[in-house]
Formats: structure tokens, sequence, C-alpha cells
């Protein structure tokens, strides 16, 4: 199955910048409205992107999750 079109960079910019705010569920909603995908696609895709973040960015998307213990 093939998404209707991938996000802009700019929309990207903002998915990403929602999820530094620590808006997931708005970052969800940006995605959804972007690729007119379902919900289930659209929170694949903003869990991978959130750890793909974490992983360039951890000092600034890392400390926004409350995870008992750090690695």
């Amino acid at each position: 199955d093939q998404m209707k079109r991938e996000p802009t960079q700019e929309e990207r910019g903002k998915i990403i910048r929602a999820i530094a705010a620590g808006d997931r569920i708005g970052a969800t909603s940006i995605y959804i409205s972007i690729t007119e995908c379902g919900l289930t696609e659209a929170q694949k895709f903003i869990k991978a992107l959130t750890a793909e973040l974490e992983l360039g960015n951890p000092e600034k998307f890392a400390k926004r999750q409350h995870k008992g213990h750090l690695g």
C-alpha cells in the first residue's frame, strides 16, 4: 500500500517541532492531514521519527521522554 504523498521539508519541520515540544499527538495529526493516511500508519511514522530524532539529538529530544532509566 502506497502513501498518498510524503511530507515536504517544510511540513516535516512542523512535525519535528511538534515532537520537540513533546506534542506527539499534534505531530500525528499534522502527518495525517498531510498524507491522508490512517492513524496506525501515522503513529508508526511518528514513533520512528521520534526515535531517529532522539538518536541524532539526544540532548534535545531524549529528555522529553520519561524513561525509568538511561541506557
